[in-house]
Parts: structure tokens; sequence; C-alpha cells
């Protein structure tokens, strides 16, 4: 089972009560929606929540680095090949969080796969 592509989808949340804080108010969670194929027709999903005061990181920014980086370059990997899997994405500094939703995205789908006890 080889992932055969990667993808992010950015969406928005609207809060029913704007968060409050001393900086400013929030009305809408900006969220990436990660979704892992593989060449045998599952899909893994995940979700990557961006915030950007305390992880540094956008919808906009995830959405680049998982298009431009992590997705071309795991493009034919085993999804059990987790060593692989991690590697790659240890090679960008930062990116917690688009790091952590491909490998949710990843560990879905594998799951997936797994017989039903």
């Amino acid at each position: 089972m080889k992932i055969e592509r990667i993808e992010a989808i950015p969406y928005a949340i609207p809060y029913t009560h704007p968060l409050k804080f001393a900086s400013g108010e929030v009305a809408i969670a900006d969220h990436v929606l990660i979704r892992v194929y593989t060449d045998d027709g599952v899909v893994g999903i995940a979700d990557a929540p961006p915030r950007p005061y305390t992880y540094g990181e956008t919808q906009e920014s995830i959405t680049a680095i998982i298009d431009n980086v992590f997705a071309p370059q795991h493009l034919g990997t085993e999804v059990l090949d987790r060593e692989r899997i991690h590697a790659v994405l240890g090679r960008t500094v930062n990116n917690h969080v688009a790091k952590g939703s491909v490998d949710i995205a990843v560990c879905y789908a594998i799951g997936k796969t797994r017989p039903k006890p």
C-alpha cells in the first residue's frame, strides 16, 4: 500500500460566540483537512489546527509545506515504512502541526486496513 497523493484542504469553523483575548477577538477557527490517498483506495484523514500565536503555523503555511514539500517527497512511499516517513518529515525544521497531521493521516490509513477484532 503506497502513498499515491496527499492533499491539504483549508476550511474554517465559525464560532457561535467570538473568543476574546487581550490582543483582540477571534470569530473563526481556521483549520486544514489532510487526506493521504493510497494506491489501493484507502484514504487516511487528519485535522491540522493552525495556531499562529502558539505554534507559529498558519493555514497558508501548513497548506504550502504539505503541498510543496511533504506530498511530493512521500509519493510512492509504503505507508508501513514509518521510519522513512518520519525521516522525510524530520528533514524540515519546525512545522510540527503539519508534520503531525501527515503522520496522523498515515496512521489512520494504516488502521483502516487492519482486521477488526
